[in-house]
């Protein structure tokens, strides 16, 4: 089978574009034809093949258009089709910088298209469901201005105008209409975007997968394991004050933090003073896997509705065990009181409790942790994942 990618970064940027490398290794690796379609980098040379894109920081008429449409992408896929006939085409983030162009070749072609869904932009045009801080549906599919309304673009009307133009745009070139198949990461995803207008027969979910370097040859003895870990985005939204919160009422328990964001400044600076609390700033994946081994918990505050949250499937492949607040998918992917902890979100009184017990008690803390580490084999597998990514792809070809 032939299967085309199309993505909006060729780098790892964000959990979507880890989610874009591993599906095209797996897939590979069964023994089929991948292409990846990527808007170019900023400092990636025109090769005349893949399209450039305008980083939406400082609005201008010439990238507004683009952000709505782009005829170079739309030029440039058609070329990459006529040499590389895709059989299936697998759409993650494009919007912003490929856009919705891109679906015309795509049609024009018959190509079935498989559309992965990684945030809530099926009907937001922010993409986060959230506005103040606080759960925000005011928006449906099909129906945007609330976010102009309320300036939901960085408070700007410009912005909010432009994003909520681009909602339409994308619609009537095809982008709710186009694929044979949404897919959803978690079910929690899948059920707020029917609530709000997609039908449920064309959206499933597929949790993704957890890759094997993950998974260590043996798990750590908990004697061996201290701490808590965070690894994310150091955003407000990722509730990493909350966590800083509970680090200074518990100063004899060591607190990690990895990641960047706009908030790390913000976050160094309250932290000045504690001696149990560590920031070191994004690490490579691979780099973060040594600190999950070492540490007993990791604990993801979020205050809005993640997704999926793979970092805490990441930490379970490991035996860290985690704790997550009751936002979005991540208690179906943890589950309470069996694979780790969920508290719920901003309680802090209720997270120290629980960081506190697994800190405490070794057999407790080894009984999850040799339970996350089988929840995450049995159910985030990337067999599991391949084997039902394939089983979409077949039946959207029908």
């Amino acid at each position: 089978m032939k299967v085309l990618l199309i993505t909006q970064h060729f780098d790892i940027v964000g959990g979507s574009d880890v989610m874009v490398h591993q599906t095209k290794r797996l897939l590979q690796q069964a023994g089929h034809e991948v292409e990846i379609f990527a808007a170019r980098g900023p400092d990636q040379p025109d090769d005349g093949i893949y399209p450039g894109a305008d980083h939406f920081y400082r609005p201008s008429p010439t990238t507004i258009g683009r952000f709505l449409y782009s005829g170079q992408a739309r030029k440039r896929l058609d070329a990459l089709l006529d040499r590389f006939p895709a059989d299936v085409a697998h759409l993650h983030i494009h919007y912003g910088t490929l856009t919705s162009s891109i679906l015309a070749p795509l049609r024009r072609r018959n190509i079935r298209i498989v559309q992965h869904l990684h945030e809530y932009r099926s009907f937001c045009s922010v993409y986060t469901a959230q506005r103040g801080g606080e759960t925000c549906l005011d928006c449906r599919v099909g129906s945007y201005f609330p976010g102009l309304k309320h300036r939901c673009n960085q408070g700007s009307l410009l912005r909010s105008l432009i994003s909520t133009s681009e909602m339409y745009v994308a619609d009537r070139l095809g982008a709710k209409s186009a694929p044979d198949q949404f897919l959803a990461v978690s079910h929690f995803q899948r059920q707020m975007i029917v609530d709000q207008g997609l039908p449920a027969d064309r959206i499933a979910t597929l949790y993704n997968p957890v890759d094997n370097m993950f998974f260590p040859d043996q798990i750590p003895d908990m004697a061996d394991r201290h701490g808590v870990l965070f690894v994310g985005r150091i955003e407000a939204y990722k509730g990493v004050f909350d966590l800083l919160d509970v680090a200074q009422t518990l100063p004899d328990t060591r607190f990690t933090f990895v990641g960047d964001g706009s908030a790390r400044g913000d976050l160094e600076q309250r932290a000045q003073g504690l001696a149990n609390v560590h920031i070191l700033g994004k690490l490579d994946r691979a780099d973060v896997i040594p600190h999950l081994l070492g540490h007993r918990m990791m604990v993801v505050p979020s205050r809005w509705h993640e997704t999926f949250g793979l970092t805490a499937v990441e930490a379970m492949a490991t035996g860290c065990v985690p704790i997550v607040t009751r936002m979005g998918g991540l208690p179906e992917v943890v589950q309470d009181q069996t694979a780790g902890f969920v508290v719920e979100m901003g309680d802090k009184t209720q997270m120290r409790t629980r960081i506190s017990e697994l800190h405490s008690d070794d057999g407790l803390a080894t009984d999850m942790s040799a339970q996350a580490h089988l929840r995450a084999r049995d159910t985030f597998s990337e067999d599991q994942y391949l084997g039902a990514l394939l089983g979409w792809y077949r039946e959207t070809a029908q």
